[in-house]
């Protein structure tokens, strides 16, 4: 019978590699029509009237077809994923009753296993904490950048962070009003005494548009003013973490307005950050000063000193305004 299918008859022979359900769909429709012919031509009908009467009472065969191959799809997928869990459950009872026979293989195995996946967690669990996650707490962290300074040496190109205060100021004039800048020096632990007792906490210095490139608010209080920030003449006032607040402050609701020592310098508690931003280094940041107070006053005029760097520099661009390289 002159029944259409794209499917040769040898491929019943590729069944052992992978399923051919649209071909044996056509196999099986041919062979009932087939059938039908023979016996409507055992009855005395020609073959071309038998099968025209076949097909008559068959119906849409394309309509019929594509039903049937469908049907059939969803039974070869339940069948392939059955199969396969057998397998499966199979291949784990022969691992098990293996390693059961060389326990100390098995040991060394799951030991290996441990720790191949303990050291991926933990170096993903830091690649996503440098270059995947923002720092918690800022707005919009898409928008802010380090700036960074390009190097050449006969070893390469080589990019480092730090500035001195004259570069900031460069950079800082170069931009004008196209980017929001700031300034802070990495956290860094130092002796401090408050209310609750002496201790140890990680400090940083922020220029008085620190938070405001980060987007982020004191929760109580206030942040820092250009007059806190003015070089030569900072103000002795300090803003605080949520944790320190918590951990060496008891959390006291009245804490605003009290004092900590941080070496021999008396600090103001003048704002306390939300629970989320610790800053946006690795180091928790628990207190920060003015930036003007990075150096004590013994130091003479260090912002015009370039002996005086390592700062960190952050911009935000202004809308309307994209990003640019400078020759500071």
């Amino acid at each position: 019978m002159r029944f259409p299918s794209s499917t040769p008859a040898w491929r019943r022979y590729l069944h052992f590699w992978n399923r051919d359900v649209r071909g044996d769909v056509d196999e099986e429709l041919r062979f009932h029509l087939e059938e039908r012919v023979e016996e409507l031509m055992a009855k005395g009908h020609g073959r071309e009237a038998a099968e025209r009467i076949a097909l008559d009472e068959f119906g849409d065969v394309s309509e019929v077809r594509a039903d049937l191959h469908a049907i059939g799809t969803r039974i070869a997928r339940r069948v392939d994923r059955a199969e396969w869990l057998r397998s499966l459950a199979s291949d784990f009872r022969y691992g098990v009753r293996s390693l059961g026979r060389a326990p100390t293989m098995a040991s060394a195995i799951v030991l290996t296993l441990a720790l191949g996946v303990g050291v991926n967690a933990a170096m993903f669990s830091l690649l996503d904490v440098l270059y995947l996650r923002p720092p918690a707490g800022v707005a919009h962290p898409e928008g802010v950048h380090r700036v960074w300074v390009e190097r050449t040496f006969e070893s390469g190109r080589q990019f480092w962070p730090g500035f001195d205060y004259p570069t900031y100021r460069a950079i800082r004039d170069a931009l004008g009003n196209s980017a929001a800048t700031a300034v802070y020096t990495l956290p860094r632990a130092r002796p401090i005494a408050a209310p609750g007792g002496s201790s140890e906490a990680i400090v940083s210095n922020a220029s008085a548009e620190f938070f405001a490139v980060l987007g982020a608010r004191p929760a109580r209080g206030r942040a820092f003013t250009v007059v806190d920030d003015k070089l030569g003449e900072p103000a002795s006032v300090a803003i605080i973490s949520d944790a320190y607040w918590h951990r060496a402050l008891d959390a006291e609701p009245d804490v605003l307005g009290r004092s900590i020592t941080i070496g021999k310098e008396r600090y103001t508690i003048v704002g306390i950050m939300p629970r989320n931003f610790t800053g946006v280094e690795l180091d928790a940041t628990d207190v920060w000063l003015p930036f003007a107070a990075a150096y004590p006053a013994t130091e003479g005029a260090w912002w015009d000193d370039r002996n005086h760097n390592g700062f960190q520099l952050l911009t935000r661009p202004r809308e309307g305004f994209a990003t640019a390289a400078i020759d500071a």
